[in-house]
């Protein structure tokens, strides 16, 4: 695949700056385009993420992965010098690209299969990302230690999941105050996919602060950012075991 010419690059930050308010500056922009080169290059190999066209990855999975930062703007929490935990997170997606943007965040990315752990470490050396870590093991499992527990300010979600299951696995990472973001399509984020969700938040002792809903350019499906706050301690038995979430959904 090609790169994509100014022209392309420029029209993309238009966009990230009319749709989500924020400004793409020099140094993050050059950060994009080494991470699309990056990206592109390992994706004919081992296939780490989809797309058909550099316009896609740079919409669908680039600018996608920027709405959390308009989410968190919209609900006036301060988004500077967070931990952030990015559960899930295939090829490095929703955290790269933010991390991008917000250079001061930690962030410590959770990817079960090692060949995307491979690249999240390659790409983050070859970006100079600094405090960016990087941990081979499933999600369920890693909310359980100590030293993962009730410690993040912010946790990111775009692993394609059902909301219970979802929210279950997600909400033992924050502390008590903080916010999970899941990223949803619109048709999975519907008023009853909420009302199924309710059990679970309150066993998990959380609640949905806010979300939007927005259009990215070439995509039919319209997508969808939500906002849960953790308002006390989450009980220790959850998440359950690894499947469990997913097999008998709260």
């Amino acid at each position: 695949m090609t790169g994509l010419d100014n022209s392309a690059w420029e029209s993309w930050a238009a966009f990230i700056k009319s749709e989500f308010g924020l400004t793409v500056g020099e140094t993050a922009l050059g950060q994009f385009k080494a991470l699309f080169a990056e990206l592109t290059e390992w994706n004919q190999k081992l296939n780490l993420i989809s797309f058909k066209s550099g316009e896609e990855l740079l919409y669908r999975h680039f600018a996608d992965s920027l709405s959390c930062l308009k989410l968190l703007n919209n609900l006036g929490a301060s988004a500077e010098n967070l931990n952030v935990i990015d559960i899930g997170t295939g090829a490095g997606f929703p955290g790269l690209p933010c991390k991008i943007m917000m250079p001061g965040w930690k962030m410590t990315f959770v990817e079960s299969i090692t060949k995307k752990c491979d690249f999240i470490s390659q790409a983050a050396r070859k970006l100079s990302l600094d405090n960016a870590f990087v941990v081979n093991k499933r999600a369920e499992e890693l909310a359980q230690l100590k030293e993962y527990r009730a410690v993040f300010d912010l946790l990111l979600s775009r692993a394609v999941t059902k909301l219970q299951p979802n929210i279950e696995i997600s909400i033992p990472f924050i502390k008590t105050g903080s916010l999970a973001v899941i990223y949803k399509t619109e048709k999975t984020a519907t008023p009853g996919e909420l009302a199924l969700a309710g059990n679970a938040l309150s066993e998990l002792k959380a609640r949905l602060r806010e979300g939007f809903t927005y259009s990215i350019p070439g995509q039919e499906n319209k997508y969808t950012v939500l906002a849960f706050e953790k308002f006390a301690e989450t009980p220790l038995k959850y998440p359950r075991k690894t499947g469990v979430p997913e097999k008998k959904p709260l």
